[in-house]
């Protein structure tokens, strides 16, 4: 899902014309002597690399995003892919929620700053930050939502009640859509 946010709104945004599920990374050498966009669908991976095969730099608009992701999109769309439309898998366990990229906090779909990311389920974390104390700090992990856990992100037993009902709420109400 990370590499799926470089295309939905990081600096792979160009292979987003493509259509369907994509993901993928951009890359571009310090002295702009190489760029590539590795790009990936549920059943196909693809890769571009942009540069000479003498030590002779690229002009500095030719980045990943801006040179590499548009070949990536043309191959993809000349190799008969294109109508491949099926999702990747996600792994049991994982759910997804809104959080404010500033805070870290559940966000809902008015605030401005949201982005979608996925959690271990029962590690969602609340509107309120109060299971937040413990990201930012070196060496550590996220916060689960049970209270007194050991391990912070080991799932919540089975038919134990969650801490605020209105958190399950506000992450499955906001539903995202491609």
């Amino acid at each position: 899902d990370l590499l799926r946010g470089v295309v939905r709104e990081g600096t792979g945004r160009a292979a987003a014309s493509f259509g369907g599920p994509v993901a993928g990374k951009t890359g571009t050498s310090n002295d702009h002597r190489d760029a590539w966009f590795i790009g990936y669908t549920p059943d196909t991976m693809t890769g571009v690399w942009i540069g000479y095969m003498k030590d002779k730099p690229l002009s500095t608009s030719e980045t990943g995003g801006n040179a590499a992701a548009p070949i990536w999109v043309d191959f993809m769309a000349h190799s008969g892919r294109s109508a491949v439309r099926k999702e990747f898998t996600v792994p049991e366990g994982i759910v997804f929620a809104y959080v404010d990229r500033r805070t870290g906090r559940l966000a809902d779909n008015r605030n401005p700053n949201r982005v979608r990311v996925a959690f271990q389920a029962n590690t969602v974390p609340r509107s309120d930050g109060s299971n937040l104390t413990r990201i930012g700090e070196p060496g550590s992990r996220a916060m689960s939502n049970v209270a007194g856990s050991e391990d912070p992100l080991s799932p919540r037993p089975a038919g134990e009640p969650t801490d605020s009902p209105s958190e399950t709420d506000d992450y499955l109400r906001q539903g995202y859509q491609d």
